[in-house]
Formats: structure tokens, C-alpha cells, sequence
């Protein structure tokens, strides 16, 4: 894993891990995320 990786998996963590956001707006993060590399 490269460093821009890394990164985006703590910030999904950090984002999962946020009971303020739903199960809907998770997915929408992760696909976010993984779009725009």
C-alpha cells in the first residue's frame, strides 16, 4: 500500500467509525473515495 492509500483507509475508518452517519452515507464515502483516487 502506498502512502495516498493508507490515508484513504484511516479516513474511511475515521468516517465508519462516526455513529452520526448512516449506512447509506458510508457507501456513498466509500464510493467517494474510491472514484477519486
Amino acid at each position: 500500500m502506498n502512502e495516498r492509500e493508507i490515508s484513504l483507509v484511516s479516513e474511511w475508518n475515521t468516517f465508519v467509525n462516526n455513529e452520526n452517519f448512516s449506512l447509506i452515507e458510508k457507501c456513498l464515502k466509500l464510493a467517494q473515495i474510491l472514484e477519486y483516487p
